[in-house]
């Protein structure tokens, strides 16, 4: 250990010292066998932050001293440490200046030291392991190992190319000693993707993808405020037009508007394939306001069947989500309703807001489908709907979403048997609940089956059971409820009371208008039986807590206003179009 970010500050306490480094290589009793952390590593430099920067010469020395086969050394860049303390009290001038200085000296120091070691037989690592005080961001990890070409990393914990996680450092050195990883050890060791691209190549696109995951992170409490507050929106504008009186004009006003809502969760996903963090917040925010507006008028205009344009707008929802899932999830990256790699909460898979989104509208779109695809096709594609629904979601190399098959089996369980004429009690409910936990456990030692640098946090966590790692589980249950508990007060909890609210207001001040829904789309109550389990379950079971019900509640906002304003709440069939008239329905074309 070869560390010493101290500055010229008097030393008044223990942690005064600026040594944690040593933290990475202590043993279980606190202690580094051996290194150099005082203060003759240090020489006065009036360029430098806190007046002082390491010795270069003492550093190599102290280096040549413990570097041994068989050996791990760890050596810090203790200039840039010493000038990210500093950055807050400097001006930004002055603040870059030592910047640059702290990164030549260092950049300087890597390459004495790589001199020193010898490429066909040592393995040198860089890593970052904090990002800087400035803002959170991604940092570097580089690997030189015999056998290891030109590429780009990733791991078995990221599953994603040019992403590993600060947990795999350690299953890395390990692995390149030929020392076996414990399995209580949570990551695992880097894996080298050959890449033709050049060096220039490469580092530009790590750039990027911290560029771009900044930016997502600036627009994300954005996004879910404007969605919440726009679905708010629809929901009071639908409680003043359905309580004043329909007007043709206002009605389809509200009906684009509906499907905009709907249309706006999609664009968000198609908008990372855009460089917007290059081009800025105003061009992105234009195109989900201008691709939301016009998506909503041109399903509204669909008029051949009332429904087609709700089943469109969902339709796209479920397909853009089923094929991005299915081929490897690059939308999902650094978008604002999927998961960003600075948060590091997730590299691969369905997301807990994709979830949200995907989930309710599999389950609405399949119950508008068995009511508008002919006999005997309708109920065999809306089960097919939840049925791949239920697998992209939960499947370990497709959506790898464990609270997915614990909230979507029972939901399934209940649409299928309302679908089927079945009737739901207490008991049956249970069942699929226990399903439920037998199809988590299957999905489980499916993922336990494949290699370990293969398998999802599932597969990772029934490890930790098979090991008898209960201080593991507890930890991971921890985490995730307190994870749930800490957005419980997010803008998200507007969208659930406002939500609530307005079921409220359909069931008691507008009746007639809901038993015309039913009465007009009998196979819907299927759905509407469905949903308040997804609801509590994907609350119940999912880190994201309040954020879960309240996406699903934006969707269902928007289902149920369009239904709301199209259907007529009079007896009989409405002054519909023909092709209405020819299905049965009451709706207005």
């Amino acid at each position: 250990m070869i560390a010493n970010a101290d500055g010229d500050a008097p030393v008044t306490s223990a942690t005064s010292y600026r040594r944690q480094a040593v933290m990475a290589l202590m043993d279980g009793d606190g202690r580094v066998p051996s290194g150099r952390v005082d203060a003759g590593l240090l020489q006065p430099d009036p360029a430098a932050a806190f007046g002082v920067r390491l010795d270069e010469r003492a550093v190599v020395e102290a280096f040549d001293l413990v570097w041994r086969p068989r050996s791990v050394v760890l050596v810090e860049g203790s200039d840039l440490v010493r000038h990210d303390v500093s950055r807050m009290v400097l001006s930004r001038q002055r603040r870059e200046a030592l910047q640059h200085g702290a990164m030549d000296r260092t950049d300087r120091l890597v390459g004495v030291l790589m001199a020193r070691v010898d490429a066909t037989r040592d393995v040198v690592m860089v890593v970052g392991p904090a990002a800087s005080s400035a803002r959170a961001g991604l940092t570097v990890a580089a690997l030189r190992a015999p056998g290891v070409g030109a590429g780009l990393l990733r791991s078995g914990t990221t599953r994603r190319t040019r992403f590993v996680q600060l947990v795999d450092v350690a299953p890395t050195i390990l692995d390149q000693l030929g020392i076996e990883r414990p399995e209580v050890m949570e990551g695992r060791r880097f894996e080298a993707v050959r890449s033709h691209a050049s060096l220039r190549s490469r580092a530009a696109s790590l750039a990027g993808a911290d560029h771009a995951a900044a930016f997502r992170d600036r627009q994300t409490t954005l996004a879910a405020t404007v969605y919440t507050w726009a679905a708010g929106a629809l929901v009071l504008a639908a409680v003043a037009v359905l309580t004043l009186g329909r007007h043709r004009r206002r009605s389809r006003g509200l009906a684009a508007a509906a499907l905009g809502l709907v249309v706006f969760l999609p664009l968000t996903y198609l908008a990372g394939l855009v460089p917007f963090d290059d081009l800025g917040s105003g061009p992105y925010w234009l195109f989900l306001g201008a691709g939301s507006i016009a998506g909503g008028m041109v399903l509204s205009s669909w008029r051949r069947h009332a429904l087609t344009p709700l089943i469109a707008a969902l339709g796209i929802v479920f397909a853009l989500l089923t094929v991005d899932i299915v081929t490897g999830g690059r939308l999902q990256l650094n978008t604002v309703f999927g998961y960003s790699p600075i948060v590091a909460g997730r590299f691969q898979g369905m997301g807990n807001l994709a979830y949200s989104m995907y989930t309710v509208s599999a389950i609405v779109l399949a119950g508008l489908l068995a009511h508008r695809v002919r006999p005997p096709w309708g109920t065999p594609l809306a089960l097919g709907v939840v049925a791949a629904a239920l697998l992209v979601d939960g499947l370990p190399f497709f959506g790898s979403d464990v609270g997915g098959v614990l909230s979507l089996v029972p939901a399934a369980g209940v649409f299928t048997m309302v679908l089927l004429g079945r009737r739901v009690r207490a008991r049956v409910l249970l069942a699929w609940m226990a399903t439920a936990a037998g199809a988590l456990a299957g999905v489980g030692l499916l993922d336990l089956s494949r290699p370990p640098h293969h398998r999802t946090h599932l597969g990772r966590l029934f490890e930790k059971v098979g090991a008898g790692d209960l201080d593991g589980i507890v930890t991971v249950i921890q985490r995730k409820l307190h994870a749930n508990l800490s957005v419980l007060t997010s803008v998200w909890i507007v969208s659930v009371l406002v939500s609530l609210a307005f079921v409220a207001w359909l069931a008691f001040a507008a009746p007639r208008r809901m038993a015309a829904v039913r009465s007009t789309v009998p196979e819907l109550h299927a759905a509407l039986s469905a949903l308040p389990v997804l609801l509590v379950l994907g609350f119940a079971l999912n880190d994201s807590g309040i954020a879960v019900p309240g996406m699903m509640f934006g969707v269902i906002d928007s289902v149920l206003v369009y239904l709301a304003v199209w259907v007529h709440p009079g007896p009989g069939v409405g002054p519909g179009s023909d092709a209405d008239r020819a299905h049965g329905t009451g709706v207005s074309p």
